[in-house]
């Protein structure tokens, strides 16, 4: 089963993204935090295929969890979310190799393909 981390600091956006996941994609195992210090502690001792977060999180921001994610397992992808989104946010999401990019408010159906989207087999693989 492919597992799902799910990072924003708002508890209430954070459990919505989740529950969210789990209904419309009930195929994945979804956990969620709350601070990039519990991301990052759960990167390293868990095995997740997919990481989910806000880009702006008080202690450690979402680029920095998903640089941390790509050294401790490169196979991983990552979504980004934001309501701060730019030329220089978009310019970072292609410099690290970020499967996803959504920007606040967002449709749920376009999450959920995107969360499906960066869970396929890589192709010639």
């Amino acid at each position: 089963m492919k597992r799902i981390l799910v990072v924003d600091d708002e508890t209430s956006v954070a459990f919505f993204l989740s529950e969210s996941i789990a209904d419309l994609c009930p195929e994945y195992e979804v956990e969620m935090v709350c601070s990039g210090e519990k991301a990052m502690g759960k990167i390293v001792t868990e095995p997740f295929d997919l990481v989910v977060t806000d880009l702006c999180i008080p202690d450690i921001g979402g680029l920095e969890i998903i640089q941390h994610l790509h050294q401790v397992s490169p196979q991983a992808n990552a979504i980004l979310i934001t309501a701060y989104g730019g030329d220089k946010v978009e310019a970072e999401v292609r410099r690290l190799g970020i499967c996803g990019y959504l920007t606040k408010p967002f449709d749920m159906e376009d999450f959920a393909r995107a969360v499906r989207e960066a869970l396929l087999p890589a192709e010639g693989g």
